[in-house]
């Protein structure tokens, strides 16, 4: 898809327009393939000829400026849902255009994204008011993320101020970390990516330049949130760790008092099993009944003074 940008408004052309008129503003919004078929109508310097070598980051957004050309590598997710595949485009910006290729397309393709845009502002859009609205989707759903988990942590202490915690809660809170693990490392390089556009890309920008603020503020918000999430996360797992521990300690209190009672009897049993030859009790025709009420006797008292101590 190619567009031209004639008085505020952007118009669907052909790539033979596109060569007749290359120094007219153009937002071009192309698939890997189509953009390798016209490398030789886009003129582009030979290092971005060899666009592969610019997608090596991987999933990492990075731009690099080169030649009067700011170009480089953006990964987009869905941060209510970081399990589906994230996007991945090149991204071109010359003096009078802007190039966006798909790499990787996500759920909602690229295209039906800047065609949204376009039915969006009908009138006064042009390829930088269109770039700054795709870069504001970038961010789209953090808050309500960030929410989610809100949600998710309230349950959690919920369930541990009832002692319904069990092992899936530690699986569950090894999981929201990874997720805010993966949302911290996104904002910060949507940071950086704003942080090179805002040095080496104004002059494109012209007067969308102070989008790029707000923009900046806002990846900077969603970071510090994914940030505070994590370290409320921590006491979270601190609090988990002491129920646990707490929950342990009881059991090991209810095994200590009942060796503790069985210890006396232990020592009876032991005492009367080493079959001297002169021991009167063993020849009472009362011993055994003597034995069995005085080993009564001395778990009743451990009892009464373990209830006493309340030790259960």
């Amino acid at each position: 898809m190619l567009y031209q940008s004639k008085d505020g408004i952007l118009c669907e052309q052909t790539w033979q327009t596109y060569e007749q008129e290359k120094d007219a503003c153009w937002l071009l919004v192309l698939q890997q393939e189509e953009f390798r078929d016209h490398l030789r109508e886009l003129c582009l310097p030979g290092h971005i000829r060899h666009y592969q070598e610019l997608l090596e980051t991987g999933f990492r957004s990075e731009l690099q400026v080169e030649d009067g050309y700011l170009y480089g590598n953006v990964v987009t997710l869905n941060a209510m849902n970081l399990n589906e595949s994230r996007g991945q485009l090149l991204l071109i910006i010359a003096k009078n255009s802007l190039i966006m290729v798909e790499v990787v397309v996500q759920k909602k393709p690229l295209a039906d994204r800047v065609e949204q845009i376009l039915q969006k502002y009908k009138a006064e859009l042009t390829p930088q008011k269109v770039f700054f609205e795709l870069l504001d989707s970038f961010l789209s759903g953090g808050n309500a993320a960030f929410e989610k988990m809100d949600k998710e942590m309230v349950e959690m202490e919920h369930a541990l101020m009832q002692n319904r915690m069990g092992q899936q809660c530690n699986k569950d809170i090894f999981y929201m970390k990874k997720r805010l693990s993966i949302l911290k490392n996104y904002y910060e390089q949507m940071i950086d990516l704003s942080e090179t556009l805002s040095l080496s890309g104004r002059e494109w920008m012209g007067e969308e330049a102070r989008n790029l603020h707000l923009f900046l503020k806002k990846a900077q918000r969603l970071r510090d949130s994914a940030v505070e999430h994590k370290e409320e996360l921590v006491h979270v797992r601190e609090a988990f760790d002491a129920n646990m521990e707490y929950h342990q300690n009881q059991i090991m209190k209810i095994f200590t008092v009942v060796t503790t009672i069985v210890s006396p009897l232990t020592l009876i049993t032991g005492w009367y099993g080493m079959n001297f030859s002169h021991m009167p009790e063993l020849n009472s025709p009362y011993g055994y009944g003597a034995v069995a009420f005085f080993c009564a006797l001395v778990v009743i008292v451990e009892i009464v003074l373990f209830k006493r101590k309340r030790l259960f």
